[in-house]
């Protein structure tokens, strides 16, 4: 058995609840609207994606290549009456890049604000992270609710025995020279919050997907909801949708008229679907995998990296 680490024992890794959640969060998002007749050169996914994290892409019809893309853009001034650029560049990972205008091109935004959701998807996953981190924490005190108070002599002879108790050793055995007297073990007492923490996490679920116009309240319903406040939060719910689907389908009807096109676009009813599944879940979760080299209970990343870890900002 290898030597047990106090310092790193119980560590949870972060990054990992993060990624959890901000990817189920990002599938549901790019999941909302059901583009129509798009030509086939046109990936639904990437506009998607690319209207989530920067709230814009760029439609246009490449001369050489005679096709039709959407595409990542730089805006560039100067601006119309209503602070549209008219100036575009459309790039690509590939080096790809075309200098546009608002003669030849439309930009597509995913919001009347014509501002990113991720930001504030990215605050919502942290939010879960930080509710979901609480839950393992609050689980691992019922199961070791004690503290071990002892001289430093016998600190390394508690630490294995506390290594014992916590993978699960059914019978821990002692040697006769154990001071047992100079033992003292104090309790915590600590509640048991998991059922308030995973209500929580459902409440925090339901803000974001309201943010992001999915899922009903009535999935999420309780005694102290009443019928018109279900109603008003599932108002809400759809203005925020109508919200995003308006600035969609508005650069429909101009990308159809300079380019004779017949693209439309729709809510889809799967995001709601995959929100209310979620939902009814409480989109529970299990611990993060172990790392094989470590001991049990040891985790692969040091508690102290929560507090530094950001993610990553957008250019």
């Amino acid at each position: 058995m290898k030597k047990y680490n106090s310092s790193t024992a119980g560590i949870i890794n972060y990054s990992d609840f993060y990624i959890y959640f901000i990817q189920r969060l990002k599938a549901i998002a790019v999941s909302c609207f059901q583009w129509k007749d798009l030509p086939l050169s046109v990936s639904q996914r990437y506009l998607e994606i690319a209207l989530l994290r920067r709230s814009f892409c760029l439609f246009f019809k490449d001369d050489i290549l005679d096709e039709f893309f959407a595409m990542r853009c730089i805006l560039e001034p100067p601006f119309d009456n209503y602070d549209i650029p008219m100036q575009r560049i459309a790039y690509a990972n590939n080096r790809y890049r075309n200098r546009l205008s608002w003669k030849d091109s439309v930009i597509i935004y995913d919001n009347y604000l014509h501002e990113p959701l991720w930001p504030s998807l990215t605050m919502f996953a942290q939010q879960l992270t930080n509710i979901e981190i609480t839950k393992q924490i609050n689980l691992r005190a019922q199961k070791t609710p004690v503290l071990i108070l002892c001289d430093e002599k016998q600190r390394l002879t508690m630490e294995n025995l506390y290594n014992k108790l916590d993978c699960g050793t059914p019978v821990i055995f002692g040697s006769k020279n154990l001071d047992i007297e100079g033992v003292k073990v104090l309790k915590t007492d600590a509640p048991y919050l998991l059922d308030k923490l995973q209500e929580e996490k459902i409440n925090v679920l339901h803000e974001a997907f309201s943010y992001l116009g999915v899922g009903s309240l009535e999935i999420v319903k309780r005694e102290r909801y009443i019928t018109n406040e279900i109603q008003a939060a599932n108002e809400g719910n759809i203005a925020q949708r109508a919200n995003r689907l308006k600035a969609r389908t508005e650069a429909a009807e101009h990308i159809n008229k300079m380019f004779n096109l017949n693209i439309s676009v729709e809510y889809s009813p799967i995001a709601d679907q995959i929100a209310d599944d979620m939902l009814r879940s409480g989109m529970r979760t299990a611990a993060p995998d172990l790392d094989p080299d470590l001991e049990c209970g040891q985790q692969r990343t040091i508690w102290k990296e929560m507090n530094k870890w950001q993610p990553i900002r957008l250019s």
